[in-house]
């Protein structure tokens, strides 16, 4: 990956987009509008109910009206069975926390430095304690690297957080209408 931005402010958001939502697009306009340039990574492993190929596609579609945010698919080395090896780590009470941490080396040295990324967002984590704990690991360690932490708050409808896993349920019920509030057009398309 080149940077095509060497100047200015350089963020970056990492999602499963499983599928793509409201909440994503959100968090990614609140990062375009405080940065310069902003990479949007989704996930490539297909450990998901949406293929890979098909997150990416509704990401790059959601956000095409963006012009700085540019979406990369994360390769084998960003929130992957390759940084999350926890079949290798002895301390079974430490995984998460290890592993995290490794994740958040390897952003650092692999695409935070030749990307020169001086920010990464999040979403707030209501639902998901894995997700959870790697945003604290986030606010821990990325700093130490030179590259500062945003956690926006979840975009809401009707007082519940937005959230891939309840447009999952939802479709899993058949609840269309309740989908279309919850997801851009092109997900809703899709």
């Amino acid at each position: 990956l080149e940077c095509p931005v060497k100047e200015g402010k350089i963020g970056s958001i990492v999602a499963n987009a499983d599928p793509f939502t409201n909440g994503h697009l959100y968090l990614t306009e609140a990062a375009a509008r405080s940065c310069d340039l902003v990479h949007l990574f989704i996930l490539s492993e297909d450990r998901s109910e949406f293929s890979a190929d098909v997150r990416l596609r509704l990401a790059k579609q959601a956000v095409a009206s963006l012009p700085n945010v540019v979406v990369h698919p994360t390769g084998s080395y960003l929130i992957s069975g390759a940084t999350f090896p926890d079949y290798f780590i002895r301390d079974k009470t430490r995984v998460k926390e290890i592993c995290g941490e490794l994740d958040l080396a390897v952003f650092l040295q692999q695409f935070a430095g030749p990307l020169h990324i001086s920010c990464r967002f999040a979403g707030s984590e209501p639902f998901s304690p894995v997700t959870e704990s790697y945003n604290r690991a986030m606010i821990r360690a990325l700093p130490r690297g030179g590259v500062s932490v945003v956690i926006v708050p979840r975009l809401e409808r009707e007082g519940e957080a937005v959230s891939a896993g309840r447009v999952r349920e939802l479709l899993r019920q058949g609840n269309l209408r309740a989908v279309r509030a919850l997801v851009p057009a092109s997900t809703y398309q899709y």
